[in-house]
């Protein structure tokens, strides 16, 4: 039974503007003008209340879609919280957002008008900060930072909301509570700390507190396993949506581990649903799922059917 339908993709900073009647008859008179990409390498997405922030290292910024106004800015360029090279982003509850900078090998806060608030991770605290995740009331800021193939630094440091380091998360292994090569990170409804310890091929669970609870995944061609993971995504019932660059796909799993969902393939063409280089993904309150892909430079949109819909896409397609 279908539970997702492609609803967009966005590529232009045209995508979602309003229709400007002057615009239109100024392009009449003098020619339209090339259409202007919104990013030039798109790599991780968050998404809360219409806003959809995609970060950009190549521009040393992040794109933000702003769906309600219809308007697309960018942020990040201002001397406060400057970004060189951003990766991952996060959102908390009251919309500040969060930018793993790994050009600065810092972690940037701004606030939901874009107003820089904190920088975290300073006097060589950080490596290689790829990604960031936060629970909801923005208390606690983990960082996955990334040391490289040749160092053992590769670990989750712990934060709280003034930027005050609390703990450090695991080292270089492959025993539980242990990292290789981790990517990406999120933290569910109640406080777990979910890590995509993508060189292990597998998700491994924490508490608030950073104690190891569990671990699940294997690597493999097969549905429910991992090939080679980007990007971890949850949405608010907990269920987990993990990139993967070898399928060109995302899978759904419950916060258990069982597949509950593949969607996607990987394609030459670019038509919706088809990746080439799949990068980040994040679900919003919505339960729209937004997916980067870095070749096609775009973000898909897919949303969430209900029960009734999806018994009705059902209906017709069995009925035709």
């Amino acid at each position: 039974m279908p539970r997702y339908v492609h609803e967009a993709s966005l590529r232009l900073v045209t995508d979602i503007a309003a229709p400007d009647s002057k615009a239109k008859l100024k392009n009449l008179l003098t020619g339209t003008p090339p259409p202007e990409p919104a990013f030039l390498r798109p790599y991780d997405i968050a998404a809360r209340f219409g806003r959809i922030y995609i970060s950009d290292p190549d521009a040393s910024a992040i794109s933000v879609y702003d769906v309600p106004r219809r308007r697309f800015y960018r942020l990040g360029l201002r001397l406060a919280g400057k970004l060189v090279k951003p990766m991952g982003v996060a959102l908390d509850a009251q919309s500040n957002l969060y930018v793993a900078d790994t050009g600065s090998a810092s972690i940037q806060v701004f606030d939901f008008l874009g107003m820089h608030r904190i920088t975290i991770g300073q006097n060589d605290q950080l490596q290689l900060p790829l990604s960031v995740a936060v629970d909801a009331q923005g208390e606690n800021i983990y960082v996955v930072d990334n040391g490289g193939i040749s160092t053992s630094l590769h670990r989750v440091l712990q934060y709280d909301s003034s930027g005050k380091l609390l703990k450090i998360i695991g080292q270089r292994g492959d025993k539980p509570g242990e990292f290789n090569l981790p990517t990406d990170a999120v933290v569910g409804s109640d406080g777990t700390l979910y890590v995509l310890d993508s060189g292990n091929f597998r998700v491994q669970a924490f508490d608030a507190d950073g104690k190891f609870i569990t671990m699940w995944g294997s690597a493999g061609s097969g549905l429910g396993q991992l090939a080679r993971p980007r990007s971890i995504g949850i949405d608010e019932q907990d269920n987990l949506y993990i990139t993967d660059m070898f399928f060109g796909n995302f899978q759904v799993f419950n916060r258990q581990g069982a597949l509950l969902l593949p969607l996607g393939k990987i394609d030459p063409s670019d038509q919706p649903g088809n990746f080439r280089l799949i990068s980040g993904i994040t679900v919003d309150e919505t339960q729209r799922v937004y997916v980067v892909d870095q070749l096609f430079k775009k973000v898909e949109v897919f949303r969430h059917l209900k029960q009734q819909e999806s018994e009705q896409l059902l209906k017709q397609y069995t009925q035709s």
